[in-house]
């Protein structure tokens, strides 16, 4: 660290992190500092498909070899899959060096490349996964290697939050954001966490009120059932392409708003952390009491139609309304031959006013 061995560290981070080709370069610097073989940036879940990652030092059919069959076998990851970012440690640090010397993992994946110890980073933690910078080497890392780990982990925090920033400023759905800004009609850009990737301004000033958009925190002004809606549909789209969910909000004290949320396909290099996410825009929502009245809802029946807004089907709403369930699919009948639907999907559709898409 004395002979300028961290300042050129640092600037190969810092590199990679306006320029995501530059990882290969600024991994093999690190390895090269820690006298390791080969080094990995990975997204670590427990799912294949979870997993993503930049490696250097390692060929690509070992690569495969770990994400399809060894990493759901790898003890040291399934011991420390809880640890906390900054976190810094060697495998031996989380399991015995006796037990782990057991395993088929060391002993059919490890051993066979020359790698005989392990130290890794967390770097990032998302609800599926860890963004971990895992170091492999010949033999047992030392302290002093460990402590060069620390004190590059916060600069590769950093470098991913800016590649995330920079690819996403340039993605499509994030520049429609402008467009909303026009409308004043709020949107956001979120990740399938309910983490704010961007926001336009309506959208900000609704998150200051404590739109509920991820399980942190508790808002008392958003209905608590309404937004476990909420950030149910927000996993729901961003894990499924070309899926589009409308939920309603309910505020204490002030007009409801709708929540219309889609998917959105995002291609970044190596499926940076905030993959998958989704496009979420709030707008007022529309009176239904007048078009329920266009229909000739009873008041029983209205209530009935605001239920099954909520999207949880005839049992959920009879419990809600205190209603016994026949007395429910009675009600039900009458709201499909009042609005022309034979299903309870089209009569959302319809009852949100999406009358084309009900067809």
């Amino acid at each position: 660290m004395t002979s300028g061995l961290l300042p050129k560290l640092l600037d190969s981070i810092h590199a990679a992190s306006l320029d995501m080709t530059s990882w290969p370069e600024a991994l093999a610097a690190i390895a090269g500092a820690l006298g390791a073989p080969s080094i990995g940036l990975a997204g670590l879940g427990r799912r294949p498909e979870d997993c993503w990652g930049c490696m250097v030092g390692v060929d690509a059919a070992t690569i495969e070899a770990y994400t399809g069959y060894y990493h759901a076998r790898n003890p040291a990851w399934l011991a420390s899959v809880n640890a906390p970012v900054g976190a810094v440690q060697t495998d031996r640090m989380v399991v015995p060096a006796a037990e782990l010397e057991k395993t088929e993992f060391y002993n059919d994946f490890l051993r066979p490349q020359g790698v005989m110890a392990m130290a890794s980073a967390v770097l990032r933690v998302d609800a599926a996964r860890q963004t971990v910078l895992t170091v492999q080497g010949a033999r047992a890392f030392d302290d002093s290697q460990l402590e060069l780990m620390r004190r590059i982990a916060p600069h590769l925090m950093r470098a991913l939050e800016v590649n995330t920033r920079l690819a996403l400023a340039t993605h499509a759905p994030v520049a429609t954001l402008k467009h909303f800004e026009l409308t004043r009609q709020a949107a956001l850009f979120v990740d399938r966490d309910g983490g704010v990737l961007d926001a336009n301004a309506p959208a900000r000033a609704l998150l200051v009120d404590g739109l509920p958009l991820a399980r942190r925190g508790v808002s008392r002004l958003f209905d608590p059932e309404d937004a476990a809606r909420l950030r149910a549909a927000i996993a729901r789209c961003a894990e499924k392409p070309a899926t589009t969910e409308s939920i309603v909000l309910r505020r204490a004290g002030r007009a409801a708003l709708k929540a219309l949320v889609t998917s959105v396909a995002v291609d970044l290099p190596w499926r940076l952390p905030s993959w998958p996410t989704a496009l979420v825009m709030i707008e007022p929502a529309p009176d239904r009491g007048s078009a329920f009245a266009a229909f000739g809802f009873t008041a029983a029946e209205a209530a009935l139609a605001e239920e099954m807004l909520r999207g949880e089907g005839v049992a959920a709403a009879a419990r809600r309304l205190g209603v016994a369930r026949s007395t429910a699919r009675t009600h039900l009948a009458r709201l499909f031959q009042k609005t022309h639907t034979h299903s309870q999907a089209e009569l959302v559709l319809v009852l949100l006013g999406r009358k084309g898409e009900a067809r």
